[in-house]
Formats: C-alpha cells, sequence, structure tokens
C-alpha cells in the first residue's frame, strides 16, 4: 500500500477551499504566527480560540463562533483548554 504524500494535498489546499467555498481565505499566516507563540509555550488564551473562527479563514464557515462570556467560563474550567470541546461543529 502506497504513502499517503500529503505535501501533494498541501499544494492543492487553496485549490479545494476555493472549490468548496468560493472565496479566498487571507488569514493562514496571522494564525500560523500566532499558533507559533503556543507552541512555543504561551498558555491558550479565548482570543486564539476565537481568532480559529475569524472571517479570514475557513473554520467559520463549519465551526459556530463562541459566545466570547462562555468560552472565558469554559476555559478558566479547563485547564488545558481543548478547542475541540469548545468549538461546536455546525457541519
Amino acid at each position: 500500500m502506497a504513502g499517503l504524500d500529503l505535501r501533494e494535498y498541501y499544494a492543492r489546499f487553496d485549490e479545494a477551499l476555493n472549490q468548496r467555498y468560493k472565496r479566498e481565505f487571507t488569514g493562514f499566516g496571522v494564525i500560523r504566527n500566532r499558533f507559533d507563540e503556543v507552541r512555543k509555550g504561551r498558555p491558550l488564551v479565548v482570543d486564539d480560540v476565537l481568532a480559529i473562527v475569524d472571517d479570514s479563514l475557513p473554520y467559520v464557515e463549519d465551526w459556530t463562533k463562541p459566545d466570547r462570556a462562555n468560552l472565558e467560563q469554559r476555559m478558566s474550567l479547563k485547564a488545558d483548554g481543548l478547542i475541540r470541546d469548545i468549538l461546536k461543529s455546525r457541519l
């Protein structure tokens, strides 16, 4: 069985997004830089989660944008702040 070459799919990611959502998204560089800081050890904060569902990224098309107050409360109860437990999928 041949391995999956993710590099091939990465090169076609923008094309797939354009076909799926009929528009371009410009926020990938901003979100990549923001989460580089998180990967380096900065704690995940409410603004990080809200940044994921910014209009400049495709995720807002499929996920419900959380209410800030509710998100703050839920993240304060979860030491790890797991995004998958916070964002509600609209898929």
